[in-house]
């Protein structure tokens, strides 16, 4: 059986592999050319170093530190907010 994250961190793994491998322009330009966003939030546990790694390495800047916002596996964490600007977009 599996936990109640589960499916949503393997969400968010498929997401990111999605974004980083083939698919990373085209998810971005219709993010920000076709709807119109000016910036993408996202919000990553303190204990997901991976995901923060993946992050960075799409230009996403960490803006503020979110204290105790996440209930995880390791309890409740404190977590990071990244965003990416549509003049950052590359």
């Amino acid at each position: 059986m599996k936990k109640a994250g589960t499916r949503r961190i393997e969400t968010e793994r498929c997401y990111l592999r999605r974004l980083l491998y083939g698919k990373r322009k085209s998810g971005f330009e219709i993010r920000f050319n076709e709807i119109g966003y000016n910036n993408i939030t996202t919000f990553v546990a303190m204990s997901n170093t991976r995901s923060q790694n993946a992050l960075k390495r799409l230009n996403f800047t960490c803006e503020a530190t979110l204290r105790q916002r996440d209930k995880t596996a390791f309890g409740i964490e404190d977590c990071y907010s990244y965003s990416l600007l549509k003049d950052e977009f590359v």
